[in-house]
């Protein structure tokens, strides 16, 4: 305790995070053995946690998540190749029934508590398998047997560009024509997933969608779903990064996918999906606590609603100043809408439809591409800098790092 002087004072500091690749898991590490407070000559420091932010982290490791697959028992031999660091990687363990050290960071309190107290937690992902050291799916802990879901924002003015890319127009109607969405083209697609306050029970299911006992899966993929879904179950953004065209490699036609372009085919399912799943629209206001505060209210209105209790007359799910629901019969027709954490920003436009995605169907549409690109995304989308053959092969990701430092300077600013 701190000794009794009315010279001392309370202090209130911020930290925020950013790490690359393996910095990201040092970091979550890290974070295990941070306090809340610290005492110091001057008094008491409170430390409150702002974002945390990783770019390329392998989250589930690599076990399973090579760019290539192979056998568990390459994946021994490599592991073990690389000493400590390629053991915890490949999740190898000295027991047969031990847990690995990044099971235990995705599942245990004592790593995920702390994480949980970050303001806002952001994972940067590089798409369409151009990523050799960290693919997409650890990237962005997907789960192809998890039906957890993702939530895509959009807004009437995104959903005016979508549709007019298809017509070749842009929102005046002209062709051509920069657009600030334009200026964010290495984005493929940001999704949110929803903070919950307690995990949710793991329900695997297959490719075909219809449920299945965990008892099915190997012994790796139980693995794989539980630390996905602990981890998703905390509320993140992921961003989902395209640098095919900042490679400087030629790419060609890869024959096991069609021919549709992978960009298109995430443009494609979402308008898909939004028409099926109908209008949650959200007006909202210019101050975003009050926004959270009425989407709270809407969201335990609307969970009423989902277990199929009787609201008053007047206790409709009009959270937000105006909420228009077309109600179709689909399996997502009494979902509650996403809380505060996929709250808009206060600068958004007026009107926001959020679109229902589960992990799998991410796993599926951010994996494959219509073109083989060589995967050098994993320095490219850093601008990996070290020496200057580094910075002529890897300039052209300069973009996503400038977007990155811009949107944390906005977040952390607007705290």
């Amino acid at each position: 305790p701190l000794p009794a002087d009315e010279t001392k004072q309370e202090h209130d500091i911020s930290i925020s995070v950013v790490g690359n690749s393996l910095g990201g898991l040092y970091a979550r590490f890290a974070l295990s053995l941070l306090p809340s407070t610290l005492s110091c000559p001057c008094g008491r420091i409170n430390i409150h946690l702002n974002i945390f932010c990783t770019t390329a982290t392998p989250h589930l490791g690599v076990a399973s998540h090579t760019y290539l697959p192979i056998p568990r028992v390459a994946e021994k031999l490599i592991g073990n190749g690389l000493a400590a660091t390629g053991r915890d990687l490949f999740c190898l363990t000295e027991e047969e029934n031990e847990e690995s050290l990044i099971y235990q960071m995705a599942t245990h309190v004592k790593y995920l508590h702390p994480l949980s107290k970050f303001r806002k937690r952001i994972a940067y992902a590089n798409a369409f398998g151009t990523d050799f050291q960290v693919p997409t799916e650890t990237a962005s802990f997907l789960c192809r047997n998890s039906n957890f879901l993702h939530w895509h924002k959009l807004d009437r003015e995104i959903k005016v560009h979508e549709l007019s890319k298809v017509s070749g127009t842009n929102e005046d109607g002209a062709d051509g024509g920069k657009t600030k969405h334009e200026e964010n083209a290495f984005i493929a697609v940001i999704l949110e997933t929803e903070k919950l306050e307690a995990p949710p029970l793991v329900t695997p299911v297959v490719d075909d969608g219809s449920n299945t006992s965990k008892n099915d899966l190997s012994k790796e993929d139980k693995l794989i779903l539980n630390m996905s879904t602990q981890l998703d179950s905390l509320g993140w953004t992921k961003v989902f990064v395209d640098v095919r065209d900042g490679i400087p490699a030629p790419s060609i036609r890869n024959p096991f996918s069609d021919k549709t372009d992978a960009r298109e085919r995430i443009r494609t399912t979402l308008l898909e999906r939004h028409d099926s799943f109908g209008d949650i629209a959200i007006q909202s206001s210019h101050d975003i606590k009050e926004d959270e505060q009425k989407r709270d209210g809407m969201n335990e209105k609307c969970r009423k609603y989902g277990k199929g209790e009787s609201l008053n007359k007047n206790d409709s799910c009009i959270g937000v100043e105006e909420i228009t629901m077309k109600r179709r019969r689909t399996k997502y027709d009494k979902l509650p809408l996403p809380s505060s954490n996929c709250s808009p920003h206060p600068h958004s436009s007026s009107r926001t439809t959020y679109i229902p995605i589960e992990s799998r169907e991410v796993t599926e549409l951010v994996t494959k591409s219509d073109r083989l690109h060589f995967p050098l995304g994993h320095t490219v989308m850093v601008v990996n800098s070290k020496n200057e053959w580094y910075s002529r092969i890897n300039s052209r990701g300069q973009p996503v790092m400038n977007s990155l430092a811009e949107g944390l300077v906005r977040d952390i600013v607007e705290e």
